[in-house]
């Protein structure tokens, strides 16, 4: 039986196992007494660096053991507050990070948590993202630490049509499995099919509507609704459903797999992160496709029986609960 990797077609460059772009931030959470028109005031703030692509490697330092590079883009004003505590955390955090300082403003994401219901879709998030000023520096940048890096796997996450020129130059080298995760953003503006060089693309049922341009229910998904995305040029795609499960398509296979509840579900925040991180992990682990699958299943599990993206579970939980459920 072939291994996820043997099947996905994931090289072995002998240099980091994963570069990691360019969505890095500042996360706020936000939890109180409030309801849709903001007339009660939130009594609990958390501040923390976050970000997919943080979250990510996160997830793949200190859970799955594996060697990456961060790349994120930072604000171009090096004396920016905001840049400096990013900069700092991220730093703490033992994760290689080189930042890129070509953004207007460095980014800040706020949810806001309803403690009174029980309804996660009651949360909010606001989001404010810089804006690309210097792309020229950052694809300059972006080819050298490929270069230096030698990434098994290269993946663009938490990617808006902001980021899109940092999304070309990183998917021109083919000596890299690419994976793009993108955000409605991206593909409300760009189409999948000018998006050259995706090997994977990791999505949910949103941005699943955005790439067919059709309103499409998470519960109403299946797995042939999925193979336009092929025909785009994408070899591989995976759809996650929320608490409905996941799909699989790609070098002959198209299911469906159901989610693995472990508890209440508190947040979504970075639960889509938590299920690539581990299927990425258990890939470069040389397990088979099912068995990456499983892993990516209990791992987001997990996650979404908590807040904030970046407060992800330990890699002692993810043993204990996937002996459970394998």
């Amino acid at each position: 039986m072939k291994t996820a990797r043997e099947f996905l077609g994931i090289p072995d460059n002998q240099g980091y196992e994963v570069l990691l772009a360019p969505s890095v931030c500042i996360e706020e959470t936000k939890e109180g007494p409030i309801n849709n028109h903001f007339s009660k005031i939130p009594v609990s703030l958390k501040r923390r660096v976050s970000g997919t692509s943080l979250n990510i490697a996160l997830a793949l330092t200190q859970v799955f053991d594996k060697s990456i590079k961060l790349l994120g883009c930072v604000s171009a004003d090096a004396y920016e507050p905001n840049n400096a505590y990013l900069q700092t955390h991220v730093g703490n955090l033992g994760i290689d990070f080189h930042p890129l300082p070509v953004y207007d403003h460095t980014s800040v994401s706020t949810l806001i948590i309803d403690s009174v219901s029980d309804k996660s879709s009651d949360n909010l998030t606001l989001s404010t993202k810089g804006k690309l000023v210097k792309p020229e520096a950052a694809v300059k940048e972006i080819r050298n630490q490929i270069k230096v890096c030698c990434p098994d796997i290269i993946m663009a996450t938490g990617v808006t049509d902001n980021d899109y020129p940092l999304v070309k130059v990183l998917f021109e080298t083919e000596k890299s499995f690419r994976i793009l995760n993108p955000r409605p953003e991206l593909l409300r503006k760009v189409s999948l099919d000018e998006i050259k060089g995706i090997d994977l693309l990791i999505i949910n049922h949103e941005e699943l509507s955005c790439c067919l341009d059709k309103e499409i229910k998470a519960d109403k998904i299946k797995p042939k609704d999925v193979l336009p995305c092929h025909e785009m040029g994408i070899p591989f795609v995976i759809v996650t459903l929320n608490h409905h499960g996941m799909i699989f398509s790609g070098g002959g296979l198209n299911f469906f797999r159901p989610a693995i509840k472990l508890g209440p579900a508190i947040s979504s925040t970075g639960t889509g992160d938590a299920f690539a991180s581990a299927f990425i992990a258990a890939a470069l682990e040389d397990l088979t496709l099912e068995e990456c699958i499983l892993w990516a299943r209990v791992f987001a599990g997990l996650k979404v029986t908590r807040t904030g993206g970046s407060n992800i579970p330990t890699a002692e939980e993810f043993k204990e609960t996937l002996e459970k459920n394998s």
